[in-house]
């Protein structure tokens, strides 16, 4: 099932109620709309002023709900995830610091060459440019 993403750019207050995320605004508290927590993928926080209960922010963590919370310049700036359910990442970070001396060397290199291939190739290109635009320029002068 597609979970939702929600986001949140005015102030709300936001709270936990029967298992659902309660939205309220806060010039009409008493008009508020709910949203099933299993149905929830992630939660964007944006504006500075939105309230979060701290059962709800445990409710989501432990449906692995990813929430972002911005600045004041509203970029993302931190992200509350589960500690249980990173044990992939976990197990990834386990693998990596494990993984044998020859193999990392191999992986180093591998991802040198694919950072440098591009730039090589964008150098070439360049460097074909200016060779078409030299002809050029020597024909009309020519």
């Amino acid at each position: 099932m597609l979970k939702r993403a929600l986001f949140f750019s005015t102030p709300f207050c936001l709270s936990l109620r029967d298992n659902q995320l309660v939205i309220a605004t806060k010039e009409a508290p008493n008009l508020r709309k709910s949203v099933p927590i299993e149905d929830i993928g992630v939660v964007v926080l944006e504006h500075q002023q939105t309230t979060v209960t701290l059962p709800l922010l445990n409710a989501l963590s432990d449906r692995n709900v990813a929430v972002v919370f911005c600045d004041g310049n509203r970029m993302p700036n931190a992200m509350l995830m589960n500690l249980d359910s990173n044990r992939t990442q976990g197990e990834s970070y386990r693998a990596q610091i494990e993984a044998s001396e020859p193999l990392k060397k191999n992986l180093w290199k591998q991802i040198v060459e694919a950072k440098i291939r591009p730039a090589a190739q964008a150098g070439q290109r360049r460097r074909q440019t200016e060779t078409l635009l030299q002809e050029r320029q020597e024909r009309r002068c020519g």
